[in-house]
């Protein structure tokens, strides 16, 4: 317990009592900071929140990197907590300090080891896709509506390769047209929608 004395006119020597106020000894109370990967935005949505409690408020929150560490490359820290997306793997050794606004001022100092993972490596687990007939469409026609007009698009099987192909259909007439047709006749009629 941290006790202040305050002199007010009429005491400290003129037989007034100091003012006194107390204060609870300043502590972080935050837990550890999460591990966090490369390329993903760090800890739960808005950052890893920084708390304390005793003292006197507001506080005022720093972080440097301990002796021989250094700060995670892509995270920053202010008062809301550490931010970012961390750019490079590593283990990072983080000294969180709070001070209070006492005068002097009392500080509270905590180490914290942020774990950063590399990103993991992409992988297509789907399996091989179903054997198509040059000619024919292949699977299930994606179906959305455009300009009043139903689209259904299939992926056509060519001889040497694959390419779109799209069926719009206007009533009860289907016309199977080539993508690229499609794409520059909404276009034309929706500008900077493709």
């Amino acid at each position: 317990m941290l006790a202040i004395f305050v002199c007010v006119a009429g005491g400290c020597g003129r037989g007034g009592d100091p003012i006194t106020q107390h204060f609870d000894p300043l502590l972080i109370t935050s837990s550890a900071p999460p591990s966090g990967t490369v390329g993903v935005p760090y800890g739960p949505v808005g950052g890893f929140s920084v708390t304390a409690s005793g003292g006197m408020q507001p506080y005022n929150w720093s972080w440097a990197a301990a002796s021989g560490s250094t700060l995670p490359p892509g995270l920053s820290f202010s008062a809301l907590g550490i931010q970012g997306q961390p750019t490079a793997k590593g283990t990072y050794i983080v000294t969180i300090t709070v001070s209070d606004s006492q005068i002097p001022p009392v500080h509270a100092i905590n180490n914290y080891t942020i774990e950063i993972a590399d990103v993991g490596q992409l992988a297509i687990t789907s399996g091989n896709p179903p054997d198509g007939v040059a000619g024919n469409l292949y699977g299930s026609p994606r179906v959305w509506w455009c300009a009043g007009v139903k689209v259904l698009l299939r992926i056509l099987p060519q001889r040497y390769g694959w390419s779109a192909a799209v069926l719009v259909q206007l009533g009860g007439t289907a016309r199977l047209i080539d993508s690229s047709w499609l794409k520059a006749r909404f276009e034309r009629r929706m500008p900077n929608r493709f």
